[in-house]
C-alpha cells in the first residue's frame, strides 16, 4: 500500500490545506425509510438501522467516530396529506460514537410516526 502525504491541495489558481478537506467531508450519511420494514436507500459508514418502534430509528456506524463532539444534520418528507409540521430529532448519549436514535417527531401534536424518507449526515 503507497501513502500520499501533501499538505495542500491546488487546482493551479486555488490552493487549500488537506485539514480543511480532511475536516469538512461527511464521515457518515445515510438515507432510508421508516414506513414498513425499514430500509435504507443509500449510505456510507453505516452498517445497520434498527426499528425502535413508531417514528424512531437506531442508526449503527460501521466505523466508531474518534470523539462525541461531532455535528449532525437531519431532514425528513412527508408522504402523507399531513397538515402539521414534523422534523428528524437526532439524540445521542454522552460520548456515544458508534449510534445514534433517530425520531420523527410532529411539532403538534407532539407524536412519534414513521415517514417515508429520511436523511442524516455526522461531520467530525
Amino acid at each position: 500500500m503507497s501513502t500520499l502525504n501533501v499538505e495542500t491541495i491546488t487546482d493551479g489558481t486555488n490552493s487549500v490545506s488537506t485539514s480543511v478537506v480532511t475536516k469538512g467531508v461527511a464521515r457518515a450519511w445515510v438515507t432510508w425509510t421508516m414506513q414498513g420494514t425499514q430500509t435504507i436507500f443509500e449510505s456510507n459508514n453505516i452498517s445497520s438501522i434498527t426499528d425502535n418502534g413508531a417514528g424512531c430509528t437506531f442508526i449503527n456506524f460501521a466505523q466508531a467516530a474518534p470523539h462525541a463532539n461531532y455535528a449532525c444534520a437531519t431532514s425528513t418528507t412527508h408522504t402523507e396529506a399531513i397538515n402539521y409540521s414534523a422534523g428528524l430529532v437526532v439524540e445521542r448519549g454522552v460520548n456515544d460514537t458508534t449510534q445514534n436514535r433517530a425520531y420523527v417527531m410532529h411539532v403538534y401534536p407532539s407524536a412519534r410516526w414513521d415517514s417515508g424518507r429520511c436523511s442524516f449526515i455526522m461531520f467530525y
